[in-house]
């Protein structure tokens, strides 16, 4: 209970004013009039902290969403007393990453609901991040005819719902055509002679099948020309996300977290919609092994766990492929996740391809993730130092991991994950 101290101490100073002058001039009608100020802020009382008893709230909510996806939310208030409720206020508590849109409130204001009532208010959000989010408990304020009182009441408890990360339909292959990604070993998989997707044309040589020539360039050219085709590789898929405590920077979806989460899931949609088998492996305070499998069922496992990681372990990434690298058979492309570079990372990553296993590197670069007006300290926490010394440092990894035969990428903060072989020559610029 809350009460309006103002209006209230206003009340009993002309209730006191009021009974003096009445004494003083024997004037029954004020004697009246002060014990109608007294009772007063009784009776409000009594009516502030009787209106919310017998009144019940529902809240009607999906279990899953989806990053970036609205949905309505309904608040079903029903009247179980035989008093009749007025000046109800209710107001339901969303967590921070859960925005309401702009035509909706969680707040409504019910003049009255008579006894056996029910009034639904409806009011959307947006999921603006993904993770484990809880709501309410819905807050009812009762307040009085005189406001000089108002009671509070929480109603429909908590709810939670479980917000996916979003992924994106990927323009190309990440992975296909080793030439193009600068794998200095063969690519990840058998590849079938026959490529679907366009490359380029070159000149014709002896034993190339007459159907590929290009007339159009050989007419150009004056010399016979065929087409040359990208192959299209099947093979299982890894993914290795780094989540040791204090190394992501960023806030939000903003975050190099965030994004390689995205990623990761779109990259598990897309190798398992191609019929290939996807696992995922994180160190973190709970550590999370999907051991690789193929299906839809495996994407919605994989969906379920990202949805919840968390950067909170103690592990390196390096100690995590060690951890890991049991897991990954022949064929096997490992895809790395983090915003450091270090030379255990390289030397884990050479283990890896001492195996015969291929590796694709996804580097956050956490300078551009990191806003203005970031202190000190969290650009401390990144490992930043001297930014000169940073990229030094940072190109001569990248370079040692291009040597390799790992397909080297570099994302940075706006980038559109949708398209994949632009971030492969940016290794060279880091």
């Amino acid at each position: 209970m809350f009460s309006r101290t103002p209006k209230l101490l206003t009340l009993l100073l002309g209730a006191a004013f009021l009974f003096i002058v009445a004494t003083f001039f024997r004037l029954n009608q004020l004697f009246f009039m002060c014990s109608v100020l007294v009772v007063l802020p009784v009776v409000s009382y009594a009516f502030a902290s009787w209106s919310l008893r017998g009144v019940t709230c529902e809240r009607r909510v999906p279990d899953r969403l989806t990053e970036g996806q609205e949905v309505e939310i309904s608040l079903i208030l029903s009247n179980r007393s035989w008093l009749p409720k007025f000046l109800l206020k209710v107001e339901d508590h969303l967590p921070e990453w859960l925005e309401v849109t702009e035509d909706t409130s969680p707040v409504c204001i019910i003049p009255v609901l008579l006894w056996g009532e029910r009034f639904e208010h409806r009011y959307r959000v947006r999921a603006r991040l993904r993770g484990l989010h809880r709501l309410g408990p819905a807050q009812a304020t009762a307040i009085d005819a005189f406001d000089l009182f108002r009671a509070y009441y929480g109603l429909a408890g908590t709810s939670e719902i479980l917000v996916y990360p979003r992924t994106v339909a990927l323009m190309n292959d990440p992975f296909a055509g080793g030439r193009v990604l600068g794998f200095a070993t063969q690519p990840r998989a058998s590849a079938s002679p026959d490529g679907i997707d366009f490359y380029s044309t070159r000149e014709y040589q002896p034993g190339d099948d007459l159907r590929r020539i290009h007339w159009r360039t050989t007419a150009r050219i004056g010399k016979f020309s065929v087409i040359e085709f990208e192959q299209s590789f099947s093979t299982h898929l890894a993914l290795v996300l780094d989540v040791r405590a204090g190394i992501h920077v960023g806030r939000g979806p903003e975050a190099t977290l965030e994004y390689a989460v995205r990623l990761a899931a779109s990259l598990a949609r897309y190798e398992l919609q191609r019929g290939n088998a996807v696992g995922l492996f994180a160190c973190g305070e709970e550590p999370l092994e999907i051991p690789l499998a193929s299906g839809m069922q495996q994407f919605a496992r994989i969906l379920e766990a990202l949805a919840l990681v968390q950067d909170d372990g103690e592990v390196s990434l390096a100690e995590a492929v060690r951890e890991y690298e049991r897991e990954f058979g022949r064929g096997t492309t490992v895809a790395l996740f983090s915003p450091l570079l270090s030379e255990e990372i390289v030397e884990a990553v050479s283990a890896l391809r001492a195996q015969h296993l291929n590796v694709a590197y996804f580097f956050l670069d956490p300078v551009t993730f990191i806003a203005p007006e970031t202190s000190a300290r969290e650009q401390g926490r990144a490992r930043l130092g001297s930014q000169e010394a940073w990229k030094k440092a940072t190109a001569a990894m990248l370079a040692a991991l291009h040597g390799l035969g790992v397909a080297v990428y570099r994302l940075c903060q706006g980038d559109d994950l949708r398209y994949g072989r632009e971030w492969s020559e940016r290794h060279v610029r880091a």
